[in-house]
């Protein structure tokens, strides 16, 4: 689906993209400045550390978040698992005549 494909590409392939292309630049800035390698060495260790830990923070309130929605969806289950009708699937009433024994002759195919 066109959705799960926009998806990946905002949540992963832009982002991904952006870093490669800081990346790139940061390297290029290396390369071409000999004047200031050490400079751009260390300002780029702080990004790289900087981003880690965005990442790391970002990354657990996702698992918090994923647990609360676990528990949650846990929690909901139980509450319905007793009832019959939980998540609207149709259950048929008790009171059809083939649960009092009542039985219909089977007509086999081909006949009339």
């Amino acid at each position: 689906r066109y959705d799960q494909l926009m998806s990946l590409g905002w949540k992963v392939l832009i982002p991904v993209n952006l870093a490669w292309i800081l990346l790139v630049a940061g390297v290029r800035t290396v390369v071409l400045n000999e004047d200031s390698r050490m400079i751009a060495l260390a300002v780029t260790g702080i990004i790289v550390v900087g981003a880690l830990a965005i990442w790391m923070r970002f990354d657990t309130v996702n698992q918090r978040r994923k647990e609360a929605r676990k528990a949650q969806v846990e929690a909901e289950f139980e509450e319905l698992s007793n009832e019959p009708m939980a998540g609207g699937f149709p259950v048929p009433p008790l009171d059809l005549p083939h649960y009092h024994g009542v039985q219909h002759k089977e007509i086999p195919s081909g006949t009339n």
